[in-house]
């Protein structure tokens, strides 16, 4: 793993910190007011993704192979794929909720935040998993 494939992934780790305390505060009502700040996680997903697309890109230029993305996943510790699956199932449990207005209005601010925090935690862990091994 070169150290660029190294920065990559331990960006994704902290953006996915980020996500989760962000994630966190909105839960539990704690958030400060912060206006629209926390979008700026938006802009995560491309300082990481679109490096880690390029990398992929520039490797597979006739596409990636069938499956490359479930092997991927396949070859990492089972410590790591249970870790992957809660994050990603959280990520799809806390929309539906937060969609169908369990969570409160979905047009406010707070809950638009807690479903966006919960994408990006799935999109980082994601990214750092695929990061972990060679591309």
């Amino acid at each position: 793993m070169g150290p660029t494939q190294r920065i990559f992934r331990s960006a994704s780790v902290m953006l996915f910190a980020i996500s989760a305390v962000v994630h966190l505060l909105v839960c539990t009502h704690l958030a400060p007011d912060w206006g629209k700040y926390p979008f700026a996680l938006h802009l995560g997903v491309f300082a990481v993704g679109l490096p880690t697309v390029l990398a992929l890109v520039s490797r597979y230029r006739g596409g990636l192979p069938a499956g490359y993305f479930l092997g991927r996943f396949r070859e990492q510790s089972a410590r790591m794929r249970v870790c992957s699956a809660a994050v990603l199932g959280y990520a799809m449990l806390n929309f539906v909720l937060c969609a169908a207005g369990v969570c409160g209005d979905p047009k406010t601010d707070l809950v638009a935040l807690r479903i966006f925090s919960g994408h990006w935690m799935a999109i980082y862990w994601s990214f750092f998993w695929l990061l972990r091994s060679p591309i």
